[in-house]
């Protein structure tokens, strides 16, 4: 065939100027992101894999379990791990380095399709685009990805050219290897085979040949994997078990927009999501389950909730769709538009995702009588509806970058050529489709739906509060608040944080929010009622003010220990002991086994009423003698100190 053949007549020093710009925007970011205070910590699949990488380095290669996710990434980082040390700068070197390897991979994979100018084109669409940059900012497998993507593609166009046994294997190789670092890419297989076959119509015998060729390749490299998963949990899994899970995930009744959102039962963690959705499979069950029967029974339930609501599942699936196009990078664990707005030049002069989507789609329609462009025509929209039948994050459609990239580059070449030849009809038809399909990848898919940065805002305070940097955590919390003030969750997560730190007055502010909204939420009464009793001065209005807040909480809650203690203190605080007596009282009745209100009645007597006496009773009526409360064993031996100095001094008196 004349197609897939390797252009020597290279313009030299096009290719230089073009690879010296994009290797300088990309160091010039790279700078910035290393002394960002938000790029310096892992969060979300940044952080479980690199725990996961600790392990691998450490000799740790097989699992208790299967793999639930793709393990390439993990035994990549467990690698450099074990060679080179944990450094966020290494990481972050290696994705710079892989980043510019797709870039060269891009322009060889062009130029087997186009033109040598054309190809040119194509790398300068890729190179300036922006999300593969931002992604080379982060320890996580985005760059691994992409450059895999670009060798399996480059391996796969090129082994078309060539039709010889061992081109055809060592794209094989590939194929699988990019499949262990992203399984969407096993769509790859099928269609490679599916060219050779059918669209090159080569005799069946030498068709035969390169396609065990190329299965021999993909077997040996996804082996690994599958031998590791039977030996683990003597199941079947071929890379990851994690399919119907995630399935389940974009597909669930409780999933109303089609971006991720996690079911009720579990956490929006790669490291918990394998326990709670197991357990959840093995709960609905009630038997034991293997992680392929796990995986195989949330496809089912998601199968089961679409056809539950056909309505919704139409309208889901059509965002999902336009997601995987869409100029706007869907909300992960990192927001794209925050980093874009922290960082200097960040998004000038590069064009996010939405450019090379418009024109490739438009570049689609222009070759659809091209057959050398029949394989990446196939992977775009093969690679679109498995995103949307799951769900869609940026960084996972980002392996249809370097097809879309080589079609922009078709179509701004037809463009250029009906201008230049003056072909009005044709030029009408690709300005209507870039108005139709500009609303496609640019219009908003939720209009009035705006993204927040309190993931950003919130992941900071967490890297802050585990270095045991209180304040500027409190400074991000505060800020996540206010991103998101809708959120109910993390004023009450951080009303408990401030309490255990002592900073009642900030978790009041907060409470009082919350208890407008949720007056008979019994945690935000009860931390409500302690906050403000431990916040309280010597001013009597105050002190009134708090106890009528807490009398009403208890009305609410006649029940809860918590309130009647923080009741019966501000009773103690303000001199009403008979009050303060009978709600202790109470709470011994009502928690017959607990020491904190013995403790608290027993203190009453000792310390406000001056009666030690009654104070070491109330303590040895309602101690139990298997009792593990130390804090009371400790009281009673004060008050037994106590009352024996009161004995002698009294003796010494008389």
């Amino acid at each position: 065939m004349e197609h897939y053949v390797l252009n020597k007549n290279r313009n030299w020093i096009a290719l230089f100027l073009i690879f010296f710009v994009i290797f300088i925007i990309r160091l010039v970011f790279f700078k910035f992101a290393s002394d960002d205070v938000y790029m310096q910590f892992r969060v979300g699949d940044e952080l479980k894999y690199h725990q996961w990488a600790i392990s691998i380095s450490k000799g740790n290669l097989i699992r208790e379990h299967a793999f639930f996710t793709s393990p390439l990434y993990a035994y990549f980082l467990g690698l450099l791990y074990h060679t080179f040390g944990q450094s966020l700068l290494l990481i972050r070197s290696v994705n710079l380095i892989l980043g510019l390897c797709s870039v060269v991979l891009t322009y060889l994979t062009a130029q087997l399709i186009l033109k040598e100018k054309d190809a040119i084109l194509a790398t300068v669409i890729y190179g300036f685009c922006l999300p593969p940059i931002f992604y080379e900012f982060f320890a996580e497998k985005t760059s691994l990805v992409c450059f895999m993507t670009a060798v399996s593609l480059f391996l796969i166009v090129r082994a078309l050219g060539r039709k010889d046994f061992l081109s055809w294997m060592i794209s094989g190789l590939a194929v699988g290897l990019a499949s262990l670092a992203h399984a969407t890419l096993l769509i790859l297989p099928p269609l490679a085979v599916f060219h050779l076959v059918i669209v090159d119509r080569q005799k069946w015998k030498q068709s035969l040949s390169l396609i065990t060729a190329f299965s021999i390749g993909c077997i040996v490299s996804l082996s690994p994997a599958t031998l590791h998963n039977y030996v683990a949990d003597r199941d079947f899994v071929l890379i990851a078990s994690n399919s119907g899970q995630s399935f389940y995930t974009g597909n669930h009744q409780e999933n109303i927009t089609g971006k991720y959102w996690a079911p009720s039962f579990a956490v929006a963690s790669l490291a918990k999501e394998e326990r709670d959705f197991h357990r959840e499979a093995e709960k609905r069950t009630n038997r034991k389950l293997k992680p392929s029967e796990s995986s195989r029974f949330w496809f089912r339930q998601g199968i089961y909730e679409i056809r539950n609501n056909p309505v919704l599942s139409v309208k889901r699936f059509l965002r999902k769709f336009r997601w995987a196009f869409n100029n706007e990078e869907v909300k992960d664990t990192r927001t794209f538009e925050f980093y874009k707005d922290r960082l200097p030049f960040f998004g000038a002069p590069l064009w996010g995702f939405g450019l090379p989507a418009l024109l490739g789609l438009i570049g689609i329609v222009l070759t659809i009588k091209e057959k050398k462009f029949y394989l990446i025509h196939w992977f775009l929209i093969c690679s679109a509806l498995t995103l949307t039948l799951f769900f869609v994050y940026g960084r996972y459609r980002i392996i249809m970058l370097l097809p879309l990239c080589i079609l922009s580059a078709r179509t701004l070449a037809i463009s250029y050529s009906s201008i230049k030849n003056r072909k009005i009809l044709l030029l009408t038809g690709l300005l209507a489709a870039c108005v139709i399909l500009g609303w496609f990848v640019y219009g908003n898919v939720l209009p009035g739906y705006k993204e927040t940065y309190f993931s950003d805002y919130y992941n900071q305070g967490n890297k802050y509060l585990n270095i045991d940097k209180k304040e500027l955590a409190f400074i991000e919390y505060e800020k996540a608040i206010a991103a998101s003030p809708e959120d109910e969750w993390l004023p009450l997560e951080l009303s408990k944080i401030y309490l255990r730190e002592g900073h009642y007055s900030r978790a009041e502010t907060h409470l009082r929010r919350l208890i407008k909204k949720h007056p008979l939420h019994s945690a935000v009464n009860e931390l409500l009622c302690y906050a403000i009793s431990n916040n309280i001065d010597s001013d009597k209005n105050t002190v009134e003010n708090t106890t009528n807040q807490c009398e009403q909480s208890y009305a609410r809650f006649p029940k809860s220990l918590s309130l009647m203690l923080n009741l019966g203190g501000l009773y103690s605080y303000s001199g009403r002991y008979g009050k303060a007596e009978k709600i202790y009282r109470k709470a011994i009745q009502d928690y017959p086994g607990n020491g904190d209100p013995v403790l608290a009645l027993s203190k009453l007597y000792a310390e406000k009423m001056g009666d030690i006496e009654k104070g070491l009773d109330i303590i040895n009526k309602n101690l139990p003698d298997n009792s593990s409360y130390s804090k009371l064993f400790i009281w009673r031996e004060h008050l037994i100190t106590l009352k024996s100095e009161a004995s002698h001094k009294k003796s010494k008196t008389e």
